[in-house]
């Protein structure tokens, strides 16, 4: 799996919508190649515009995002010091179904 933008250019900001789907919780996992360049940032965010994170050099590298939402927004933006990474990559996407919290939620059962 390698969604993500690399290599990219100074002065841009680019945005990325990742569905994930309908299930209780994802779990997104960034490649160890995953770094930026010095005054560059990717901001994580959920389907409601909420901030998840924000990150910069390589503190996304090989991380695991927990996402309760049915997408993750992804922006990278870059400045225009010539100073460029990797850019970003995802290498794993695991999900929660919702079935989950019938196991960890069953009904009580009184004794008889």
């Amino acid at each position: 799996m390698d969604n993500g933008k690399h290599p990219y250019l100074p002065n841009m900001q680019t945005s990325e919508i990742l569905p994930l789907g309908d299930y209780l919780e994802h779990y997104v996992t960034f490649g160890p190649e995953t770094s930026l360049g010095a005054g560059d940032h990717i901001y994580l965010y959920n389907e409601w515009n909420q901030l998840i994170g924000d990150y910069t050099g390589n503190s996304l590298a090989n991380q695991c995002v927990l996402v309760k939402t049915k997408f993750l927004k992804i922006i990278l933006d870059s400045d225009n010091d010539q100073s460029q990474g990797y850019g970003y990559s995802i290498s794993k996407i695991e999900h929660v179904p919702y079935g989950v919290l019938q196991v960890l939620f069953s009904p009580y059962k009184k004794g008889d």
